[in-house]
């Protein structure tokens, strides 16, 4: 929940930066952070190439599950019950999937 003016003054800091170099700015969020983002009182925004990345399949929302867990020490085993079952409670978002694993 990014406050509008904090995210202005974020991406006016963003657009000063780009005008002296090739600038990234890297924001994730769940889906409705391009459209929070649209509330923000900066042109920029409007103007600024999106590139989104989605969310993760099943295969590797399970693997992000799976693998942190099987690396600990002990390792730490998942049934495929409950694997599927955190997989399809993530729904493909990263975040989600660590604060599950």
């Amino acid at each position: 929940m990014l406050n509008p003016e904090v995210g202005q003054v974020l991406l006016n800091a963003s657009q000063t930066v780009y005008a002296e170099a090739p600038f990234l700015l890297v924001m994730a969020g769940t889906l409705g952070l391009q459209q929070h983002l649209n509330t923000m009182p900066a042109t920029s925004w409007s103007r600024a190439e999106k590139l989104g990345i989605g969310r993760l399949n099943d295969k590797a929302a399970a693997a992000a599950l799976e693998r942190p867990l099987a690396a600990d020490t002990p390792p730490i085993a998942c049934s495929t019950g409950a694997l599927k079952e955190a997989v399809a409670a993530s729904q493909g978002y990263p975040y989600f999937c660590t604060a599950m694993g």
